[in-house]
């Protein structure tokens, strides 16, 4: 059984995993200075593809951290994995803590939106 403590600690440390994802994204790529770089091009590529992919792997993909807590809690809460994918972070600790689950409209809201680095809306806010 998953409790709130483990959900949280888990939830950090994915996040810092998650922040290295996030800086192989083009907007800060694109900023590099290649003149100054120790690396060739084709060698911080090749890192960056391999980076990434690793990350995808052990966090996103059907037996990484991510699915695989999903599928506890599933099993635990009777929350669908698919609806867990919406939730929040303090939303699956409170879950898990006192069984409160998010209203179906709203997480299907969720599943049109727009995020920007500064900006995330939901449903019609986001149209």
């Amino acid at each position: 059984m998953v409790n709130a403590s483990e959900v949280k600690k888990f939830i950090a440390l994915a996040s810092k995993h998650f922040s290295f994802y996030s800086k192989t994204e083009f907007f800060y790529t694109d900023l590099l200075n290649l003149e100054t770089m120790a690396l060739t091009v084709q060698e911080f590529d090749k890192l960056k593809l391999d980076g990434r992919a690793y990350l995808n792997k052990i966090i996103f993909e059907g037996r990484g951290y991510v699915r695989s807590l999903l599928k506890k809690l599933e099993s635990q809460t009777g929350v669908p994995e698919s609806d867990l994918l919406s939730y929040g972070i303090e939303e699956i600790v409170e879950l898990v803590e006192s069984q409160k689950k998010v209203g179906q409209d709203s997480l299907k809201d969720r599943l049109v939106f727009f995020a920007s680095k500064d900006l995330t809306l939901f449903g019609e806010e986001s149209r």
